[in-house]
């Protein structure tokens, strides 16, 4: 399940369902310090800036989170300790057959 507005990059699975929150594209001061005042007590959790890239197959669905590296004007420097376009975290989910309710 994907969802946004938090700001930041959580990836946490609950029974067997992987609930991912979408990182902010361009919010060069979006760490991790909210994370316990939305909730998230565990997963993998990164600041933004940042955006995901899915890939769908029918053998697998493979998500990245990209970091968008900003240049601070001023300083002429990167703000992010990694590149533009570098992928920070990944990982796939296997597809699960759908149990359909029988009537």
């Amino acid at each position: 399940m994907f969802h946004g507005h938090d700001h930041l990059y959580v990836r946490s699975e609950l029974d067997g369902v992987v609930y991912q929150s979408v990182p902010q594209p361009g919010n060069p001061l979006a760490g991790t310090r909210s994370a316990e005042e939305y909730g998230y007590g565990s997963g993998t959790l990164l600041g933004s800036p940042g955006n995901l890239r899915v890939r769908v197959t029918p053998n697998e669905a493979t998500v990245e989170f990209v970091r968008a590296a900003l240049i601070e004007p001023a300083a002429g420097r990167r703000r992010e300790r990694e590149p533009n376009g570098a992928v920070v975290h990944s990982y796939a989910v296997d597809p699960r057959p759908i149990e359909r309710e029988r009537k």
